[in-house]
């Protein structure tokens, strides 16, 4: 395919902030309200699979260091996910956070 394709891409976004948010104490609640959001924006492949589109569609790209639009989207959504994540969770469990960089990490 080629880089100048263009895809139709639908960006999830969260507009609605988790009741609760994780700490030491309240795991199982926590996982049932971001289960339920994240399943119903069908955004379940970002946190069971580590599998990221080609970050380059052909090596003529690769050469001129143009990223694929599928990567670009991935990279984007997850993103936003994993912000999601990180804001839904308390300062004590933040810092255990730190360093991971992606939903599927998280």
């Amino acid at each position: 395919m080629s880089s100048a394709t263009q895809k139709s891409f639908n960006l999830q976004t969260f507009h609605t902030p988790l009741a609760i948010k994780l700490d030491n104490e309240n795991f199982l609640l926590w996982q049932q309200q971001v289960l339920a959001s994240i399943r119903g924006m069908k955004l379940q492949k970002f946190i069971t699979s580590s599998n990221v589109p080609a970050k380059f569609a052909t090596t003529e790209d690769a050469a001129s260091n143009t990223l694929s639009q599928d990567y670009e989207h991935h990279v984007q959504q997850d993103q936003l996910l994993t912000a999601w994540l990180l804001a839904s969770m308390s300062t004590p469990i933040l810092t255990k956070m730190v360093g991971l960089e992606t939903s599927f990490q998280i």
